[in-house]
């Protein structure tokens, strides 16, 4: 009798209150397949990826060689114990010829294919390639040019080949529809992915050198290995620290066995070279002896020369002495012999006429005169010409000096052609050195030519279209653990709301069951029953749509825009189900007895009688005349109900303002990720394409290319050097784009530098500008040193500014720093483009040019950010859903306040009936008081939603991104239009329920 009572009881209360059941019910549904739901998918997306790299018997580890691998590495390999399967493939890159250009393409081989070796195919048309000339096509790949039965070409730098198209195909290594990785020829981009056998591909795969190098028939670049025992989920870090683990053991082994290849490789001419060495030393230290003796001699020879030469001009100078004193005694003693001949002969003339004469004969004192003065006259004659005769022996002086100085000249002439030919034969010595050096520098060279080896290892967490979905699931996940709180929050406060309203209202009907004898316990039975039967069955339900539909429509949605998934994996999740159910349950039951202990642990006989009203107080505006005095009076009557019960004033303003924050959470997010597109290719990249030259050119030659390429309807256009590089840094390494600029001015035409700050940039030769993400994930400021590792080198340098951008690590460097750095000179190999008319038609010359030319491809910025848009469309996927629910909340909660509004207010809708109010005054009297609710509810709303989103945006930005971390004012509005919104709906809605009070319920005695 106690139970059936109770349970008519329960029964008619559900019924008579069951706009009150349904809101709870629906409420608590929504926040159970919403927190399922979010708490699921994460689960579900990583087991469904992992179902499929099972079925497709996914390479755990990958390992690529530069040396190759041959039998041998594939054996010591498969001896490590934990080894599933190794499978010796080639990997490389090419171009695959299209008909309007390039396209970067990977191409994967393998012995054969079937469903069971490691990375299998999927064929989606045609069959698998067996023979040497056929190939299986990415599915993204195929044109009207590229199709089964199509010929293809396909070329890189280790020549060209034709193939045949059999198949198409999909591979679990390339999940992700939207990005397909990068490549190391054409633009840097890649377009799919070729699947071939490994004789097909041993020509562009392998170089010839190497085999030759390696003296090997058959070499592989790449093995593919299987581990054993590992854990389904290919995203746990258990699985992540096993195959770490084995990686370190198969790296370590490799390493080493390329390390002794790289040994036995280079000894043969390291020996050589050594002996090469030592003979070349051997000759220099002879040469530099000749060389030594030889310069001795000739020195010490021209030291005689030069003291000869020193003797002789002394000798010459006496002579020129004497000669000039005989030169000016010569004419006076000429003259004077002359006059002495004379004398002489007027002597001999008179001393033969003396003779003739006997007188004069016989006087002999005149003939010894005469004989005296001819004796005389002959001392002087005598005199005079020894004076003439020693003029003669100083011309036979001058003679000896002459023959002297001949001598010397001979002597030097004999010298000059003994160092010209000494120097001649040391010069042909100097150049069989100089030949040998050569030599031996390309000994060197050859034995710098052999490669050391390296090995790289790619696992899952270096999949480009893995490492995408995990983003995707790490961003849902941050979505995941906050959304949901917030929703079981409101829900928690409309349940306190309702349950608090039902209990208060069935107060009388509760003292009545006390006085008769049930106890507390069995009334509060009764209200937990109804919370069980309002959110049990709801939350069941919830978990239940949360899994099958929430779940489902996003791997379905995630598949169909983002990700080629083939096996959709529901999981249910013990503890997120139990975990659903005890907030479910649990937080409204535990409202309910929250509210039942207050309001029934009072003795019988007061519960009987009617609550007593709360005491008039004048509130805060009728302190404020200038205010109060100008509302009207059902206005003032509006304020002083809202405020007069400031409990379920601030749970409505706070329930309201839970869902508007969720709605400004949902739309911030798609504003924050889809606003970014513009930003990036509108704001920040100012360039209409980019292109990518097969070539670099230095300064001059790229200039003189822009000159030839603004023919073909460009306008502007700048070059630059494009690079990877890694950034290294103390909290954070990254891997980075180096964008070299020769012309700061040119630049600021195609890329916006503005700061974080919104100030312009300046570029200059002092240091680097790093973009926003890298600067947060570095921890690099403006005016720190950074390193960046160029090739095999690093530098230092200083971070001069961040610029605003919000997609990929960018870094710019001037070519001035670059040169002074590298020490390498600056050259270009990517070019920013502006045409004149961004048409159709200029965009054809250009691409056609670089086509016929075969000068590099060209990337359209539109054509960009379409692609980036569509990578970041899978996050709409969530948003969209969030949006709609948080939207169904609000309208729930609306509905919800203004249910228990009206119904606990019945009497006094009456009264006001009674009293002469016309519809539209008592319309307003209730409905006023949603408005107001909903309108402070919605501004407390904006706070909320700035909290929210702030929050799950730097969860959800992926490692090289930047979301918007603002709201637009938009947004606030849309929050807010549709909260009125609702509530004028809601309003419209329920004065039917208003117009059926019936106003004899006020002359009802409460007694």
């Amino acid at each position: 009798m106690k139970k059936t009572l109770l349970r008519k009881a329960l029964n008619r209360s559900i019924k008579q209150s069951f706009g009150r059941f349904l809101s709870i019910f629906m409420i608590i549904a929504l926040g159970a397949s919403l927190f399922s739901g979010l708490r699921n998918t994460p689960a579900s997306m990583e087991a469904s990826v992992s179902k499929d790299v099972k079925a497709a018997h996914f390479a755990d580890l990958t390992y690529i060689a530069t040396l190759g691998f041959d039998q041998d590495d594939i054996e010591a390999v498969k001896k490590i114990k934990g080894i599933k399967k190794v499978e010796p493939v080639y990997q490389f890159d090419a171009l695959l010829q299209d008909g309007a250009g390039k396209l970067g393409v990977s191409v994967h081989a393998i012995d054969h294919y079937d469903k069971n070796v490691l990375n299998a195919p999927t064929l989606v048309k045609g069959r698998y390639a067996k023979e040497d000339n056929e190939v299986m096509i990415d599915r993204q790949l195929v044109s009207k040019n590229i199709a089964i039965n199509k010929t293809i070409t396909l070329s890189n730098d280790d020549g060209t080949q034709d193939y045949k198209i059999v198949g198409i195909v999909d591979d679990i290594r390339y999940i992700s529809n939207a990005d397909r990785g990068v490549n190391t020829l054409g633009d840097g981009t890649n377009k799919g992915f070729i699947l071939m056998t490994n004789k097909a591909a041993n020509t562009l795969a392998m170089p010839s050198k190497l085999l030759d190098l390696r003296k090997k028939e058959t070499l592989y670049n790449t093995l593919s290995i299987q581990l054993k025992a590992l854990p389904a989920n290919i995203f746990s870090e258990d699985y992540k620290e096993q195959v770490a683990l084995k990686n370190s053991k198969i790296h370590t082994i490799l390493t080493t066995r390329h390390e002794e290849l790289y040994d036995d490789l280079s000894n043969d001419i390291v020996k050589k070279l050594n002996d090469a060495n030592k003979d070349y030393e051997k000759a220099t230290t002879s040469y530099q002896k000749q060389q030594a003796d030889f310069k001795n001699g000739i020195n010490d020879a021209k030291i005689k020369l030069l003291q000869a030469k020193i003797t002789l001009g002394s000798k010459e100078k006496e002579y020129y002495s004497q000669k000039a004193k005989i030169n000016k005694n010569d004419q006076s003693s000429t003259k004077k012999l002359q006059e002495l001949s004379k004398a002489m002969a007027s002597l001999q003339q008179s001393l033969q006429n003396q003779m003739q004469d006997p007188a004069a004969m016989q006087n002999g004192t005149a003939l010894a005169s005469i004989t005296k003065q001819i004796s005389m006259l002959t001392q002087s004659i005598g005199a005079t010409t020894m004076i003439l005769s020693s003029n003669q022996a100083l011309e036979e002086a001058k003679l000896k000096l002459d023959q002297a100085a001949n001598d010397l000249s001979v002597q030097e002439a004999n010298l000059a052609l003994k160092e010209v030919e000494g120097s001649k034969q040391l010069d042909e010595a100097s150049i069989k050195l100089k030949d040998a050096k050569k030599q031996l520098d390309e000994a060197k060279g050859k034995v710098d030519e052999v490669p050391k080896g390296t090995i790289y290892t790619l696992s899952g967490e270096d999949n480009i279209g893995l490492v995408n979905y995990q983003n995707n699931i790490t961003a849902i996940k941050a979505i995941a653990y906050v959304f949901p709180l917030i929703f079981f929050l409101v829900a928690a406060l409309v349940s306190l709301t309702a349950m608090y309203r039902m209990v208060e209202s069935e107060r009388e009907y509760n003292g009545t069951l006390r006085a008769l004898g049930y106890s507390n316990y069995d009334v509060m039975k009764q209200y937990l029953r109804y919370a069980l039967l309002a959110t049990l069955p709801a939350s069941l339900i919830g978990i239940l749509l949360g899994n099958q539909f929430f779940v489902r429509i996003i791997l379905y949605l995630y598949h169909y825009i983002m990700f080629n998934i083939n096996n959709y994996v529901v999981v249910q999740g013990v503890v997120v189900s139990l975990l659903t159910i005890l907030l479910s349950v649990g937080v409204t039951s535990a409202v309910t007895l929250i509210v039942c202990r207050r309001e029934l642990f009072e003795m019988p006989a007061s519960l009987m009688r009617p609550k007593a009203p709360k005491m008039g107080k004048r509130i805060l505006l009728e302190r404020l005349p200038f205010i109060w005095r100008r509302l009207s009076f059902n206005q003032k009557v509006t304020l002083r109900n809202i405020l007069r019960y400031k409990a379920r004033f601030f749970m409505s303003i706070i329930g309201i303002a839970g869902c508007t924050g969720l709605i400004i959470t949902g739309f911030g997010i798609k504003d924050s990720v889809k606003g970014i597109v513009d930003l990036q290719y509108g704001d920040v990249y100012q360039y209409d394409a980019m292109i990518h030259f097969n070539e670099k050119r230095n300064l001059k030659e790229s200039n003189k290319l822009i000159k030839s390429l603004e023919k073909e309807g460009v306008s502007k256009m700048t070059m630059l050097s494009s690079s990877y590089v890694h950034m290294l840094a103390n909290r954070k390494d990254l891997d980075t784009t180096l964008n070299v600029y020769a012309s700061s001015d040119d630049l600021y035409n195609f890329i916006n530098f503005q700061s974080l700050s919104h100030k312009k940039l300046t570029l200059d030769d002092e240091g680097v500008i790093i973009t926003q993400k890298a600067s947060e994930l570095t921890g690099l400021q403006k005016g720190d040193r950074l390193y960046l590792k160029i090739g095999d080198e690093q530098y230092e340098v200083k971070v001069s500014g961040v610029m605003k951008n919000y997609y990929g690590h960018l870094c710019f460097m001037s070519k001035t720093l670059y040169e002074k750095l590298t020490h390498k000179s600056f050259m270009t190999n990517t070019g920013y483009v502006n045409f004149v008319n961004n048409n159709k038609t200029n965009r054809h010359l250009l691409s056609e040019r670089l086509t016929k030319d075969q000068l590099g491809s060209i990337e359209y910025l539109k054509e960009s950010g379409q692609s980036f848009a569509n990578r970041l469309s899978s996050l709409d996927i969530v948003i969209a859903i969030l949006i709609i629910f948080a939207g169904l909340l609000d309208f729930i909660v609306l509905y919800n306040l203004t249910t228990i509004n009206i119904e606990e207010r019945k009497r006094e809708i009456a009264t006001i009936k009674v009293l002469g109010f016309r519809k539209r005054e008592y319309y307003d009297y209730i409905f006023r008081e949603n408005s107001l609710l909903s309108f402070v509810g919605a501004i407390l709303g904006f706070l909320i939603g700035m909290a929210i989103h702030g929050f799950i945006i730097h969860q959800v930005e992926f490692e090289a991104t930047v979301f918007i971390r603002s709201i637009h004012l938009v947004v606030f509005l849309i929050a807010f239009m549709i909260t009125m919104l609702f509530t004028y709906f809601i309003n419209l809605s329920m004065r039917h329920v208003l117009r059926r009070v019936d106003m004899v319920e006020s002359l009802k005695s409460i007694e």
